[in-house]
């Protein structure tokens, strides 16, 4: 993290920070952490954005091609393998982002 930098913790921390370590380094570089917003609007921006709008300007932002979920999705498994994909997502959370079941089989 650079400098006055800011760190978004991008999901659901389950147990202890073990390993997160806030003394010298994070004080005297003035890291920022924030915690991202899952199925809600962040209470600061609420005047101006709701669920709705929300989700509106992102299905247009992806319809345009502005923005390329595709690339977000790192696997896709049909149905039937449903378990194993659980089970890879927790053992092999550095290499799978999102992995999607097909239900075409």
């Amino acid at each position: 993290v650079v400098y006055n930098g800011r760190v978004v913790a991008a999901g659901f921390y389950q147990g202890q920070a073990e390993g997160l370590y806030l003394g010298e380094e994070f004080h005297h570089n003035r890291i920022q952490i924030v915690c991202s917003q899952i199925n809600a609007v962040a209470p600061e921006l609420g005047n101006r954005w709701n669920r709705t709008r929300m989700e509106q300007t992102i299905f247009r932002l992806a319809g345009q091609g502005d923005l390329e979920l595709e690339t977000l999705i790192t696997r896709i498994m049909p149905f039937s393998e449903a378990s194993d994909a659980y089970a890879m997502l927790d053992r092999q959370t550095e290499t799978n982002l999102q992995v999607v079941l097909s239900f075409e089989e």
